[in-house]
């Protein structure tokens, strides 16, 4: 009985101190892994921190190229907005000189057309201002139907003209014949010792007035030509001459 108790003893013996062995390995086992965990965690620590200073340094650094560039683009923009009012000054620049460059060539076109109007007689000498104003406006088309037009109408006022006076010379003639029958009548009065004397009587000629048809003329942008001008006027003083009465002497 003894021998079974001390036996039995032993084995607890025993068996508690492999049991202690084995919770003391355990414990260093746990140990050991507290300490892999401890380097672990500060290796992982470690590299969150590089990664975080690295992180802060690619933001600053981001920060900073965005700030470069807010400022590039606030700078091209700036420059853009120079350019354009450059452009703008330019264009208006551009259009003001487009304009007086029309312009000089429309005053030298309108010379050239009233130096046109004025070889062919048909110049208003009256007021070549508005003319010079009217055919400076007008294309090739309207300009060459407009001197025609005038052409013909200076034509036609000329062919007018032509008549009347043909009646005029008529009337000349018949003027002429008149104060000399008239003149004959009077010395054969004389001669038979008339003692009354009378006046030669010419009846005027009928009231044909070319300025009625030059006046036409006139309101049509034409004029006749010094020419005609000058022979109505001889014309005039010729007829003033002979329809003056003359009175015989006694």
């Amino acid at each position: 009985m003894e021998n079974e108790k001390l036996l039995n003893d032993v084995k607890t013996i025993v068996e508690g101190i492999f049991s202690d062995k084995e919770q003391a390995g355990q414990m260093q086992k746990t140990q050991d892994a507290l300490n892999e965990s401890a380097e672990t965690i500060d290796n992982l620590t470690q590299k969150l921190e590089e990664t975080t200073a690295a992180l802060a340094t690619e933001q600053e650094t981001a920060t900073r190229d965005n700030e470069e560039k807010d400022s590039k683009i606030s700078e091209l923009q700036t420059e853009l907005e120079a350019a354009q009012k450059k452009v703008e000054e330019a264009e208006a620049k551009l259009a003001s000189t487009t304009e007086s460059l029309e312009n000089i060539k429309k005053d030298q076109l309108a010379e050239a057309r009233m130096n046109e109007l004025k070889d062919d007689k048909v110049a208003m000498t009256n007021d070549l201002k508005a003319q010079a104003a009217k055919v400076r406006e007008l294309s090739e088309e309207e300009f060459a139907s407009y001197k025609e037009d005038r052409i013909a109408l200076r034509q036609a006022v000329e062919k007018e003209l032509e008549e009347v006076a043909k009646v005029q010379a008529k009337v000349v003639a018949d003027a002429v014949q008149t104060n000399t029958d008239s003149q004959e009548d009077e010395e054969t009065a004389s001669t038979e010792g008339s003692t009354t004397e009378e006046e030669g009587t010419i009846t005027p000629p009928a009231n044909i007035a070319p300025g009625q048809a030059m006046a036409a003329a006139m309101n049509f942008e034409t004029k006749p030509s010094d020419d005609m001008v000058e022979k109505y006027a001889n014309l005039g003083k010729e007829m003033a001459s002979l329809l003056t009465p003359k009175k015989s002497d006694k």
